[in-house]
């Protein structure tokens, strides 16, 4: 018996190989830049991030009675026509900005909840692209995304706002929500 076990051992041990043949590939490929933009005069570095404040103002729950109800767009002061300044750049590249899923998300709207302890109801925010009147809804989780090459100084410039949007029948009370967004070299 001991010798019919140490040949089927033996046989075992010979098949296991081909038991963890490759099924697939996985190529990973990159960059590395020679400079990091700067956000509005700021050289970002994981402590130090860049923080743009748009304040919607005071609006009357009236206006937003109903679910899909939207206020007008606000991009913040911004006498230069843009408010996310990209500076020192890598010259000539593609630089996307997108928001990168940080804050309390509302994914069946695509916007972001108040974080206001007792505050407003049914109401949310969203964060558009402002440019040229487009205002377009940036997806909260990155999925959309405007992109711009840099000048020959390696700058570029960004317009964003936001807007409320009634999620139902809106009730009056205070309102703040964050958002995070991520600058993407490609």
């Amino acid at each position: 018996m001991k010798k019919y076990s140490l040949i089927a051992a033996l046989i075992a041990a010979s098949l296991a190989p081909l038991a963890h043949a490759a099924d697939g590939t996985i190529n990973v490929s990159g960059a590395v830049s020679d400079s990091t933009c700067k956000i509005n005069g700021t050289a970002q570095n994981g402590t130090s991030v860049s923080t743009l404040t748009i304040a919607l103002g005071t609006v009357s729950k009236a206006d937003f009675a109903a679910a899909g109800k939207t206020g007008s767009v606000v991009t913040g002061v911004t006498a230069s026509g843009y408010n996310v300044a990209l500076t020192a750049c890598p010259v000539s590249s593609t630089v996307s900005l997108l928001l990168d899923g940080v804050g309390a998300i509302d994914t069946a709207t695509s916007s972001y909840k108040n974080t206001t302890s007792g505050g407003a109801a049914n109401i949310n925010a969203q964060i558009v692209n402002a440019e040229n009147g487009l205002n377009t809804v940036l997806d909260p989780q990155g999925l959309n995304k405007i992109s711009k090459t840099t000048d020959t100084a390696g700058n570029a410039n960004f317009l964003l706002g936001a807007r409320f949007l009634a999620t139902g029948a809106a009730t009056a009370g205070g309102f703040t929500t964050t958002a995070g967004f991520t600058v993407v070299y490609n």
